[in-house]
């Protein structure tokens, strides 16, 4: 065999790394300089005999078996390549060459590297357009990396060994390079990337990957690579850049921290929240938001949804309106009252605000609602006390008056019967005016027994509330009331069910009804025979009793407003005394409930009780 013409001894003394190669890409023969740079580069000792494939790293197999069968076809094959220093460039030279055997046959490739050395400056090696570049990418902190897969050089600017905590090339590039600089559990991932992208055509490729600095802590690292591809697109060159990632993982932490600290808050808060952007998706939510959805409007909330799609028809127009008016920067708040599966009212306060971009744009809405039934509550249980309170002053008002009016009549009566006690100037006379002044003092027993029933009702703070079932009472006033049912030949038809409960004081619900019963009775029509009709039915969800009659009636324009009055009479009854409704209706109003009255004269009388 012959060496392209070169003497045998060039072979074995030349300062270059020679490789003979046979067609089947076994080494046929390699000098010392090629063994110790195979064992510098990969640890091991290269023989005759080896595949070459052996010592040459995969990204580069492809060009090198592109060269090699030019080289068997005739063709030298030269490829160059810079090697920076620090101070110096220098310059690598691959050669394919043909091997001839003695009859000048080709019988395999000389595979020839040589190191060129000399002193070259920067701007021999890089124009100024590139230079410029450097520098930008050095002000950036960006690492640039260059790997020709041709000669199979590597290099790696000073960023780049700065952000891993090494000079430049103070790590000797060899087969446990990456091991000492690539996180163990990262090798395969970047292996995987690079080879999909050479196989697949792709010019760039980008991938995350943790490097080891020098002192042990990982680096997070984004690398972006270029590959150069010759005529054939087989791929000659990979260049690319490493951005550190510490600082932008540290604020990705941090927001993250931040971003599950306010998650937390978001998804535990009683408020719900909706996010809605200006093409009215709903972009998040909260379980809240969720329930307040599936109560008010009786659909679920998900993300990507027009939030119009999530509102009940009849409510779409205003919704949109809302809307509209916290776009154009308004915030908006309202309440809404709905019926649960209970038939319970719940209410709910809404607010819509406005967000807006930095440009003052606004851009999204937020959409809070707060579950208020408790407070509504409160402050209807406060708006009825200060309507019992208004009332209470208001018959504290009508209640002294009648004091003052009914006691000073009944005190006038006995100074005068008293005036003509003493004057008078026969027994016959004094008498007379002692039988006067019983009756008197018997009128001003029966006030003052009358006024304290009043009184008694509303001092008193300690009733006794239970539930009750309403028609166990509504029979008992009627077997109470069955010696003047059966004299007055009356008939009371009672259709209260018996599974009516109502949370009532017991001895009140008793004096209710013996009273409108009663009365019923009383005052029922000579021409035709008492019917009593006791009924009941539900109104905005409050049971209401009802007791109709077709008794004598009352005037309603007449004396409408004399019902309930104390001591009022209009029916001629001579023993009516005006206080039986008056103690009803306060009674009932106590317990929170109402009382109303519609009658027609000679036809009858309906009451209504609201519990």
């Amino acid at each position: 065999m012959e060496m392209a013409d070169q003497p045998l001894n060039y072979f074995k003394s030349s300062p270059d790394s020679i490789i003979l190669i046979n067609p089947k890409y076994f080494i046929l023969d390699i000098n010392t300089v090629g063994i110790n740079n195979i064992q510098s580069y990969f640890g091991k000792t290269a023989q005759k005999g080896d595949s070459i494939f052996d010592y040459i790293e995969e990204p580069s197999v492809l060009v090198f078996k592109n060269n090699f069968k030019k080289a068997l076809a005739g063709q030298q094959i030269r490829v160059q390549s810079i090697i920076p220093e620090k101070d110096n460039y220098q310059r690598q030279i691959v050669t394919y060459c043909p091997l001839y055997d003695n009859e000048r046959k080709i019988s395999g490739v000389i595979y020839q590297t040589t190191v060129v050395p000399g002193q070259r400056q920067t701007d021999e090696i890089l124009n100024e357009n590139s230079y410029r570049i450097k520098l930008v990418l050095l002000g950036a902190n960006v690492g640039l990396w260059d790997w020709n897969l041709e000669t199979g050089m590597h290099y790696f600017d000073p960023t780049w060994w700065a952000m891993i905590g090494y000079e430049q090339n103070e790590l000797i590039f060899n087969s446990d390079f990456r091991d000492k600089i690539y996180h163990p559990d990262d090798i395969e991932k970047v292996r995987t990337v690079f080879n999909n992208a050479v196989d697949s055509g792709q010019t760039n490729y980008e991938i995350e990957y943790r490097m080891i600095h020098k002192d042990g802590h990982f680096i997070p690292v984004l690398s972006s690579g270029y590959i150069l591809r010759d005529e054939n697109g087989l791929p000659i060159r990979v260049s690319g850049t490493n951005i550190d990632l510490t600082e932008r993982k540290k604020e990705q932490e941090r927001l993250q921290r931040s971003e599950n600290h306010l998650r937390t808050i978001f998804e535990n808060t009683q408020f719900g929240y909706l996010f809605i952007n200006d093409n009215l998706e709903i972009l998040s939510y909260n379980q809240p938001a969720m329930q307040m959805c599936l109560a008010l409007n009786k659909k679920e909330i998900s993300t990507g949804v027009n939030v119009l799609d999530l509102v009940v028809i009849e409510r779409k127009e205003d919704f949109k309106h809302l809307l509209a008016k916290v776009f154009a920067g308004e915030q908006t708040e309202y309440d809404r009252v709905i019926l649960n599966e209970k038939n319970e009212e719940e209410w709910y306060h809404l607010i819509l605000s406005p967000v807006r971009n930095k440009s003052g744009r606004v851009v999204n809405i937020i959409m809070s609602s707060e579950n208020i039934t408790q407070r509504k509550k409160d402050e209807l249980h406060l708006n009825k006390s200060f309507d019992h309170v208004s009332a209470q002053n208001k018959r504290l008002m009508s209640f002294s008056y009648i004091v003052s009016h009914n006691l000073r009549s009944h005190t006038s009566n006995i100074i005068s019967l008293v005036d003509f006690l003493i004057d008078a100037e026969t027994e016959e006379e004094k008498s007379e005016m002692t039988q006067h002044l019983r009756t008197v003092s018997n009128s001003l027993d029966e006030t003052l027994a009358n006024l304290n029933d009043i009184i008694s009702i509303h001092t008193n703070i300690n009733l006794i509330f239970e539930p009750l079932i309403l028609n166990a009472f509504i029979k008992k006033a009627i077997e109470v009331l069955r010696d003047q049912i059966q004299l007055k030949d009356a008939t009371v038809e009672n259709y209260v069910s018996n599974d009516i409960v109502i949370n009532y004081n017991p001895a009140y619900i008793e004096s209710i009804l013996l009273n409108f019963l009663s009365n019923a009775l009383k005052y029922s029509h000579q021409d035709r025979k008492p019917l009593v009709k006791i009924d009941y039915f539900y109104e905005n969800g409050k049971l209401v009793l009802q007791i109709s009659d077709n008794g004598i009636g009352i005037d309603m324009k007449k004396n409408g407003d004399k019902i309930f009055g104390l001591y009022k009479t209009f029916n001629g009854n001579s023993d009516a005394r005006g206080i039986g409704l008056f103690i009803t209706k306060s009674q009932i109003e106590f317990m929170g409930g109402k009382v109303s009255v519609a009658s027609e004269l000679d036809k009858g009388t309906t009451f209504k009780i609201y519990f």
